[in-house]
C-alpha cells in the first residue's frame, strides 16, 4: 500500500513587492526543511508554491536549476482566488523575464510618457 502523501505549501500576497514574491522559492525551501525537521514521522514530501498571476516568471526559471526532490509545484492564482494555475518550470535565458518587465514599464508609462521611437 502507498503511503499516503503530505504536503506543505507557502504563498505571497499580491501587495507585497516583486522582490519579496521572488523570494518565494527561498522562503518556502527553507520552511519545507523546518517542517521534514520538525515532523519526522509525518514528514511532508511536496513543496507547494502560491504566486500571484503574471508575478512568478522567476521562480518558474529559478525552479530549473532544482532538483526534484523535495517536489516543489508552483501555482499562479488571481486576485479573486477564482483560479489557480500550474506554472511548469522553464528557461529562456531571461528572455521571458526581460519582455515581462519591460512590457510593464511600457504600460506605467503609456500613453503620455512613452519614448518616440520615430523623429
Amino acid at each position: 500500500m502507498a503511503r499516503p502523501r503530505k504536503l506543505v505549501g507557502i504563498g505571497v500576497n499580491p501587495e507585497e513587492s516583486q522582490g519579496n514574491i521572488d523570494g518565494l522559492l527561498a522562503a518556502g525551501i527553507i520552511w519545507f526543511d523546518r517542517a521534514q525537521n520538525a515532523l519526522r514521522d509525518r514528514a511532508p514530501d511536496k513543496l507547494l508554491l502560491f504566486a500571484p498571476e503574471q508575478r512568478a516568471t522567476l521562480i518558474a526559471e529559478r525552479l530549473t536549476a532544482i532538483k526534484s526532490h523535495p517536489a516543489i509545484e508552483l501555482y499562479e492564482y488571481d486576485q479573486e482566488m477564482r483560479d489557480l494555475v500550474h506554472v511548469r518550470p522553464f528557461d529562456q535565458g531571461d528572455l521571458a523575464l526581460t519582455l515581462s518587465r519591460n512590457y510593464t514599464g511600457l504600460i506605467r508609462l503609456w500613453p503620455s510618457e512613452t519614448p518616440t521611437l520615430i523623429r
